[in-house]
């Protein structure tokens, strides 16, 4: 009952950040440093959310910012996770206000769920 909980507030904490971004998903910050993005960072998450996993999930957020990347994309399969409430929303927040946009996609039920586009914060 507390992984599909937990779950479930993942589910909304990130649909609630989603929006559909079309056209200037580009951070100046990247625009500055000559050039368009050309990389896509790519993370696959799966298990349970535990402080290692969420922290893979941070580190390649600022991975993806240091490279300049043109998206994140987090494919995300997991039924629940082990980590605080507050460590839940330091992720989340990080994700939200991540300067580079972030593609995520839940399967949780073995069938790819449609991607959803969190806007970068820039």
């Amino acid at each position: 009952m507390q992984r599909r909980r937990f779950t479930i507030a993942i589910a909304i904490l990130l649909a609630a950040t989603a929006t559909l971004c079309v056209g200037a998903a580009r951070p100046a910050s990247a625009a500055a440093a000559g050039g368009p993005a050309t990389r896509i960072d790519i993370v696959k998450v799966s298990g349970l959310i535990d402080p290692i996993n969420a922290d893979l999930v941070a580190r390649s957020v600022g991975a993806a910012e240091a490279h300049h990347a043109l998206v994140l994309v987090i494919q995300l399969n997991s039924t629940g996770g082990t980590i605080s409430a507050s460590a839940r929303e330091a992720l989340a927040l990080k994700i939200v206000h991540s300067p580079i946009p972030v593609a995520y996609a839940f399967d949780t039920s073995g069938t790819p769920s449609a991607p959803c586009l969190t806007s970068g914060g820039g």
